[in-house]
């Protein structure tokens, strides 16, 4: 019984520390909705948290994804700079899967249905408690993509609203929460493949409500799969 108390207790000293920044598939980093074009897609990201709830922490990391005509699957790693005295740098993994419901070739929307999830072990020796803790996030949600017609350059706004789902865990005790969040970018790509993208990101989770804003940007480099119609958007 008393491992378990202290298990309550070091997760929710961990939610004020680390978890309430820990709030995507890659912490860290905005909820990035995939919507690369057909192809194999290469990313390199900068996460930074812009308020006080997201830990105003640094991220920096990659993805990778393959996206055929009606869906993507990609996976990433990313370090976290927590931030906090005594903590040390993390890695986090995280990966997603989209699946396309609507590109009618005449209209500029795409839309698709996106779907992750993320980890991150954190240890909290370095603060005298002596254990680790596990989080998991599983954002749920769809995105909607608008391709402008431009022919010297792939142009693409994108919003993506979503239901979040975070579970942390230490000791036997845990803590899992519930909350809603809206992430929203650009993506500009040219014909060679090189492109850039930014994002941005807000989430309310957790009794009391925790508020993180996030903000994302990097580059990326789109390689076409043979025979794979080199149709923009996802």
């Amino acid at each position: 019984m008393k491992r378990t108390l202290i298990g309550f207790a070091t997760v929710a000293l961990t939610l004020a520390l680390v978890v309430a920044p820990a709030r995507a598939q890659l912490n860290g980093y905005p909820v990035y909705a995939w919507t690369s074009g057909p192809g194999i897609t290469l990313a390199g990201d900068f996460g930074r948290g812009l308020n006080d709830a997201s830990g105003r922490q640094n991220a920096f990391g990659g993805r990778i994804g393959v996206t055929l005509p009606m869906v993507s699957v990609w996976a990433g790693a990313a370090t976290v700079d927590l931030r906090v005295d005594g903590l040390s740098n993390e890695t986090t993994f995280g990966g997603g899967l989209a699946l396309k419901v609507f590109d009618p070739p005449l209209i500029p929307l795409a839309i698709s249905l996106q779907a992750g999830a993320g980890y991150m072990n954190q240890s909290l020796d370095p603060l005298g408690i002596g254990t680790d803790i596990s989080v998991v996030n599983v954002p749920l949600g769809v995105a909607f993509a608008l391709n402008v017609p431009n022919p010297a350059v792939e142009i693409q706004p994108w919003i993506a609203p979503r239901i979040h789902f975070l579970h942390a865990s230490a000791l036997g005790g845990s803590n899992s929460e519930v909350g809603f969040g809206t992430s929203a970018g650009l993506n500009v790509t040219l014909p060679a493949g090189f492109g850039a993208h930014l994002a941005a990101d807000y989430m309310s989770i957790g009794d009391p409500s925790v508020q993180p804003l996030v903000f994302g940007a990097g580059f990326h480099y789109r390689i076409p799969l043979p025979g794979v119609p080199g149709v923009p958007g996802m």
